[in-house]
């Protein structure tokens, strides 16, 4: 049984109808500590072997303990992290804080998602999640959270939903709008270079090897790695509504 099935969850008066709710992966905190503490413990153990009399006495204890509390805290630290994911919005608990962003607030939000190996040959999957509120508050999304992957494409999709109507309006008062690398304007587009590209001579962008590329006539005019853009899902959608056909 899950943890949403074990408790209800209420719909939020501002952030709307709940939606889904992940908690931190607590078996795998524990498994991770328990795993560092026991190779620790022969590390210790190998290295004190020699050691005689009071010495022992003192030293041992000492080593164990300064490898246990420091994981102890940091199990403690992640132990009650949760996000709760409504219409609108999401919360965010770190221990007994609990912070609520609405979409339409979140200014950036960058997501990677890869598949590594262990030790070369055990695949799994990488999941990272940067977001940042207008405030300048930093949330992170990652290994501490189950199905975090569910939870990053939950997020993402719902500030697309709400985000994109703002970024929409801003352009169309005048306004620019930055991801970094690259800035959309009322004109066209401007890069981290100062070089200017007028929506007339913009044809498409496209996303290629973690890039975005941009294509004038029948020219690449710019690519762009992702490391140095944030929000690139809000971005290729604004390209693509200028796009020609």
């Amino acid at each position: 049984m899950t943890l949403a099935a074990e408790r209800a969850i209420d719909d939020d008066p501002v952030l709307g109808r709940y939606v889904m709710h992940f908690t931190s992966h607590r078996l795998r905190l524990l498994l991770q500590a328990g795993a560092i503490y026991a190779v620790s413990a022969v590390i210790i153990t190998l290295a004190t072997f020699n050691l005689e009399g009071t010495l022992v006495d003192v030293v041992v204890p000492l080593l164990y303990a300064l490898v246990a509390m420091p994981l102890m805290w940091a199990v403690a630290h992640l132990w009650n992290r949760e996000v709760i994911v409504f219409e609108h919005g999401f919360t965010y608990r770190q221990g007994s804080v609990v912070a609520a962003f609405p979409f339409l607030l979140i200014a950036r939000v960058d997501v990677q998602i890869e598949t590594l190996r262990l030790f070369g040959l055990l695949p799994y999957e990488r999941v990272l999640g940067q977001l940042q509120s207008e405030q300048g508050d930093q949330i992170r999304i990652d290994w501490v959270f189950k199905d975090g992957r569910k939870l990053l494409d939950l997020l993402e999709r719902g500030v697309l939903r709400d985000r994109l109507p703002l970024l929409q309006a801003q352009l169309a008062q005048g306004q620019e709008v930055s991801f970094g690398a690259l800035t959309l304007t009322p004109d066209g587009l401007r890069d981290q270079d100062g070089r200017a590209l007028p929506w007339a001579e913009f044809i498409r962008a496209r996303v290629e090897r973690d890039s975005v590329v941009i294509i004038s006539g029948s020219d690449v005019w710019g690519r762009y790695p992702e490391r140095d853009l944030h929000s690139e899902a809000l971005l290729v959608l604004l390209l693509k509504e200028r796009a020609r056909p």
